[in-house]
């Protein structure tokens, strides 16, 4: 039995749902009682998915930077999507600043929305043994009257529900929050914490996943195993373990890279563990979506025994000051243009003051079940004989992904510094 020792130091953990054409060389038969969506994606679909992954990773690499000590896990997909909801209320140099961030500056906002949506149809029939939801909603202050056309675009292109409400009734934040908590099965509670007195409008957008793996492991095989941290200590966890599975690997002086497949075969889990004396910031910091690419295109399938820990992680965050720091930061101040949300004459006085992101994710023997939401908070300005098996053992902090195999779009991103917390 082939053994590979993993490096004693944190193995950071993204979760990226990809829509992704396969980049490894063999796939996973698919199952044909349950063919996934393949349809060609148009230009412009592939252009916004290769741009949203760049902004997943560019945003999941500047979280962690500020999070180093913590279990990050995000869903760039659900802020990407709430952020271009907003872009079409935004005007002059704050649109265009919004739309350079998000990479989309060659794009009209027609062809953006044409391929958000594109993108959100294909996912969803990608694998009927997957359950995933993709929810937006609006929610404005009703004494404000939407500028025409707007409350159609959005339910047009993002099958948004859109409503007003009295925002100096406490009942209104339970409103949304009731909302979020349904679209995402219960995981994601509580999303919007205050109603300010300046606060106008809520975009939200709101994800569930929930899928079985393909190889499912057996709960008798599950037992307390050390899981080592960056400081050389371990703690002790629930490690999983699954031998004879089939998995696309990758094993490099610098990394080790796993593709775990959930259903028919579509959507995985991509783990990533530095090697030797490599560190998790190290890899990080070389993340880019064409980097990711050619790692999976050089994986083989390769017969494993799989030792993968239980986990669960919850992780919030004001998105407000990572967004500036990315380019993003004239919405956000006095000086942004918000012309095309109302009817009324206030654009100048509107920004975005807060992008609440709130996620879920929890692994076990029989899969993966993850949730995510975002709030783009805009406010009125008054004055997340089979060959031996190779031994993979996730015991250290890890990086991994959550992919779909035809497009290439990013849904979740993380870090798993400790499955103990």
């Amino acid at each position: 039995m082939k053994y590979i020792s993993l490096p004693q130091r944190s193995l950071i953990l993204f979760i990226f749902i990809f829509l992704t054409s396969s980049q490894c060389r063999e796939e996973p038969l698919a199952d044909m009682k349950n063919p996934p969506d393949l349809r060609p994606l148009s230009a412009t679909t592939e252009t916004l998915v290769e741009t949203s992954n760049n902004f997943a990773i560019d945003l999941f690499r500047s979280i962690q930077q500020e999070n180093t000590s913590e279990n990050v896990f995000i869903s760039p997909l659900s802020v990407d999507i709430a952020l271009h909801m907003t872009v079409n209320g935004g005007s002059g140099d704050t649109k265009a600043v919004m739309k350079e961030t998000l990479g989309v500056v060659t794009m009209s906002d027609e062809e953006v929305n044409q391929a958000a949506k594109s993108l959100t149809d294909q996912l969803l029939g990608m694998d009927r043994q997957v359950i995933l939801s993709i929810a937006n909603s609006i929610w404005y202050q009703d004494v404000l009257t939407l500028q025409p056309g707007f409350d159609a675009l959005i339910q047009n292109f993002y099958d948004g529900r859109i409503e007003g409400l009295s925002f100096t009734n406490p009942e209104a934040k339970e409103t949304i929050n009731d909302w979020v908590e349904d679209k995402t099965q219960g995981k994601i509670k509580n999303l919007i914490e205050e109603i300010t007195p300046d606060d106008v409008m809520f975009l939200i957008n709101a994800i569930y996943f929930k899928a079985n793996w393909q190889y499912q492991f057996d709960p008798s095989q599950t037992h307390d195993e050390p899981f080592y941290l960056a400081d050389g200590t371990s703690v002790p966890v629930k490690m999983m373990s699954n031998k004879g599975t089939k998995l696309h690997f990758l094993y490099r002086e610098d990394l080790q890279l796993l593709d775990i497949p959930y259903g028919n075969g579509q959507f995985s889990m991509t783990i990533v563990l530095p090697q030797g004396d490599h560190s998790v910031d190290e890899l990080i910091d070389q993340l880019s979506e064409e980097k990711v690419a050619d790692w999976l295109g050089q994986a083989d399938t390769t017969t494993t025994q799989l030792m993968l820990p239980k986990f669960k992680t919850e992780f919030k965050l004001d998105l407000k000051d990572v967004l500036a720091g990315m380019g993003m930061e004239l919405p956000f101040t006095p000086d942004a243009s918000f012309h095309n949300f109302f009817a009324q004459n206030i654009g100048e006085n509107l920004y975005i003051d807060r992008v609440i992101h709130q996620s879920f994710i929890e692994v076990a023997e029989e899969g993966s079940e993850a949730a995510a939401a975002t709030a783009v908070v805009i406010s009125y300005r008054s004055s997340n004989s089979s060959p031996e098996p190779t031994v993979i053992r996730v015991d250290r902090p890890f990086v991994y992904f959550i992919r779909e195999k035809h497009t290439q779009a990013i849904l979740f991103a993380g870090t798993m510094l400790n499955p103990s917390h």
